[in-house]
């Protein structure tokens, strides 16, 4: 119907556009009346407009169209549209890890937030080392892809491997000055985190904490949290992450 009313709309903005050329010739139909003749003209004009907006929405309409059927093609797997749109991603996300280096100088000025931004940003390539098992079979058929998929894995390896030691070691400044103000000291050694304060005198505190924590906790790489509630105290409880 849209496309009908355009089409319609398209020979009545020509006509128009002649009238305003040689109005009497074209116009013949018409008494000699001008104000007759400008409402004529004014109708044609509505008419032209009504088929741009007309022609606007079949074009939209069919570009919508258009890319519902590629999103379509893009979600079927093993299909080329699915391998193009994977192939993509996997390019950019390539480019992104060549180019990033770990400065010292930004992680020795970052705050707890800004830890846990940068973690979880890497944390976004997770998808090509984890849950791809069932992906295997379409991953190794395509060549490009899977060299793709390997360097992210390698990369994204490597660069963890050098900034983990550093975001941990900040991480535990970071936090213990966030916490001074609950009475909350923070320690660390390698990989060992350890929480002191009167509040983890209570074991009910002690699991609220840790579960705020924990996350964050398994992917800065620690493998053991301590509470104490006194820093002196040999009965204390740890949780292994």
């Amino acid at each position: 119907m849209a496309e009908f009313i355009s089409n319609v709309a398209m020979i009545a903005a020509l006509y128009f556009m002649v009238a305003i050329v040689l109005p009497k010739k074209i116009m013949f139909f018409f008494p000699e009346n001008l104000q007759k003749r400008k409402y004529a003209i004014l109708g044609m004009f509505v008419a032209f407009i009504l088929g741009a907006i007309a022609y606007s929405n079949t074009d939209e309409g069919m570009t919508a169209s258009s890319n519902a059927e590629k999103e379509q093609k893009e979600n079927i797997a093993g299909s080329k549209e699915w391998y193009d749109k994977l192939i993509s991603v996997a390019s950019r996300d390539s480019a992104q890890l060549s180019r990033f280096k770990v400065l010292d100088e930004e992680i020795n000025k970052a705050d707890v937030n800004g830890i846990g931004f940068y973690i979880n940003q890497y944390d976004n390539y997770k998808t090509y080392d984890n849950g791809v098992d069932s992906m295997k079979l379409y991953y190794d058929a395509n060549e490009r892809l899977s060299s793709l998929r390997h360097y992210c894995v390698k990369r994204r390896a490597e660069i963890m491997e050098k900034a983990k030691p550093k975001l941990r070691k900040r991480y535990i400044k970071a936090l213990g000055n966030k916490l001074w103000e609950d009475d909350i000291e923070v320690k660390g050694n390698g990989k060992t985190i350890t929480f002191i304060g009167g509040v983890f005198a209570a074991n009910r505190n002690i699991k609220d904490f840790e579960d705020k924590v924990e996350d964050t906790l398994k992917k800065l790489g620690f493998k053991k949290v301590i509470y104490k509630w006194v820093d002196a105290d040999v009965e204390y409880t740890y949780y292994n992450l």
